[in-house]
């Protein structure tokens, strides 16, 4: 890949440079040996991707709001494919995590309809160390997706408060493996596994997170790299 073909976009150059260094390619975006690799390439584009391309609504002003059957309580945080709410379903009576995308993937057709394949997918996973998608639906033309509310803190925070004991860090290794290879075992692929989308319960169990959705991330940043470059 030619990165002649961004032209006079900086924002572009840099991402194409920035996926070169890492082996990273237009024909194979999973080229590279180690997930985490890719996943430390693909996080600053996809970043700036969804800055660029946010919806004008802001997403504190969803907070109070009601989306669904779903009662928007507070932000939990945002990543490149839409921000994450607390959230209360009225029909069943319990707290929920509610992912509303805000990426313009979500008002194309043909990716909004992998999204919803993706999320459809994953939501068949049934292991402990994966977070369970209830539902996927539409709001005035707003894709969101409803999930287990998980309750502790990701791995990130663990690994940044001190050493962590080799047992435990072999437990929780374990675990993450067994659900990916739950996952791979029928067809899908989480995409960006690093510590932020690995959350870890008070009883040293995990939980992933995003399964499915960050690799769209992924996909849009190398699909306009490849539109830009055929241009």
């Amino acid at each position: 890949m030619s990165i002649c073909a961004c032209g006079e976009d900086q924002g572009l150059l840099d991402e194409v440079q920035s996926l070169l260094d890492q082996g990273v390619t237009a024909e194979g975006w999973l080229d590279v040996p180690a997930v985490a690799m890719l996943a430390k390439a693909i996080a600053p584009a996809a970043r700036r991707t969804a800055v660029s391309s946010e919806r004008p609504t802001d997403v504190h002003q969803l907070i109070g709001k009601t989306m669904g059957n779903y009662h928007i309580l507070e932000q939990l945080g945002a990543g490149g494919m839409g921000a994450v709410y607390r959230a209360h379903d009225h029909r069943l009576r319990r707290d929920v995590a509610l992912k509303v995308l805000t990426v313009d993937v979500a008002s194309h057709a043909e990716q909004r309809a992998r999204i919803l394949s993706e999320a459809r997918a994953a939501s068949a996973l049934n292991h402990p160390a994966i977070t369970t998608i209830y539902e996927v639906g539409e709001d005035s033309e707003q894709l969101f997706i409803v999930m287990e509310l998980v309750q502790g803190k990701s791995l990130r925070e663990l690994l940044c408060a001190g050493p962590v004991e080799i047992h435990v860090v072999v437990r929780l290794a374990l675990q993450i493996s067994e659900a990916l290879v739950t996952a791979h075992a029928l067809g899908v692929v989480h995409g960006d596994i690093k510590p932020e989308n690995v959350m870890v319960l008070t009883s040293d169990r995990v939980k992933l997170l995003d399964f499915g959705l960050a690799r769209q991330a992924v996909e849009e940043t190398l699909a306009r790299m490849s539109h830009r470059g055929g241009g």
